[in-house]
């Protein structure tokens, strides 16, 4: 472990207590001077540090740069250090962590980046991930036939509302089949990506990634001010973000050791039977009524023939949610 990351896990755990440096420089058997310049090096990615001459170093209560030393001890077995990979800034975290898949990545093997230049949901969209969100990605190794695999987006958007809840006391509802939102508008999207075996019909790997907008630090396009929302208005006074990827990490990898077992939370969770809506793509578009999640994860609509058809997958729009 480098200098940098054992400074890290020594100022999260003593956060907002002063330590000092010739405290730290025999701790860890290095000079004053070289905890210093790790100190500025920290600084410099963003982590918030008091110092001070004859007042040492502390970790300010709302410094939250995501990093392994805030999320690794707050999570639990089997998941460790090890499973993490944390970077500022990255294309698209299903993409990257794609690559560790390739390389025999075990499973729980996560990627969490700061923002995304690539972000990317269903259909190809692009998936709007600045600054201060929450962007992350679990691999899998699921032993489940090709025909449950809505199962894992479903566990994904359950274990993400479970996490909201514990760290943020916010609640969050779902819109089938993979989008979250509060208050009416989306605040965090899931998108399940597989490689499969088609002659044995089960999974190679299978990745679910998770982006959630925790709070905005400049203003969002226009265009996405009546359809989007965050977590919080402004920047949390305390850190929220590591928190709560680690809460989001453990319910993912415990609910996905059992996909199925989320779907009685996943319809309770859901807002969207009841609602007259648009059919946007599927093996039928138009505007039909959504009557319930079936014991598959389909979204069980009729038309105004009366005609009920189950829907697998596909793009629908609530009426009045523009």
């Amino acid at each position: 472990m480098s200098l940098k990351e054992q400074l890290l896990y020594e100022l999260i755990k003593n956060r907002g207590k002063s330590m000092s440096g010739q405290q730290l420089a025999e701790q860890f058997h290095v000079s004053r001077t070289a905890i210093w310049k790790t100190i500025r090096t920290l600084k410099e990615e963003g982590h918030l540090i008091q110092a001070g001459q004859n007042r040492g170093y502390t970790l300010l209560s709302n410094s939250d740069v995501l990093n392994v030393p805030a999320i690794a001890p707050l999570l639990l077995p089997p998941l460790n250090a090890t499973f993490l990979t944390v970077v500022s800034q990255c294309s698209c975290t299903n993409d990257c962590i794609k690559q560790l898949a390739i390389q025999s990545a075990p499973a729980g093997t996560c990627f969490l980046a700061d923002t995304q230049t690539n972000g990317r949901g269903r259909q190809g969209r692009s998936f709007y991930s600045p600054p201060g969100g929450l962007y992350l990605s679990m691999l899998l190794r699921p032993s489940l036939p090709m025909y449950k695999s809505t199962f894992l987006t479903i566990a994904a958007a359950v274990a993400v509302c479970r996490a909201v809840k514990k760290i943020c006391n916010i609640s969050l509802e779902i819109k089938w089949v993979n989008d979250l939102f509060l208050n009416g508008k989306k605040v965090g999207g899931i998108l399940t990506e597989a490689v499969t075996d088609l002659e044995g019909g089960t999974f190679e790997y299978a990745i679910v990634g998770i982006g959630l907008n925790i709070f905005f630090r400049e203003p969002i396009p226009n265009e996405l001010t009546s359809v989007v929302t965050s977590l919080y208005n402004t920047e949390p006074d305390e850190a929220i973000r590591c928190k709560l990827a680690a809460a989001i990490l453990n319910e993912l990898y415990q609910l996905e050791q059992n996909p199925s077992s989320s779907l009685e939370e996943y319809q309770a969770l859901n807002f969207v039977p009841g609602k007259t809506i648009q059919i946007i793509s599927g093996i039928r578009t138009g505007t039909a009524k959504a009557l319930s999640i079936t014991e598959r994860g389909q979204l069980l609509v009729e038309y105004p023939d009366h005609t009920q058809i189950t829907l697998n997958s596909g793009e629908i729009q609530i009426m009045d949610i523009v």
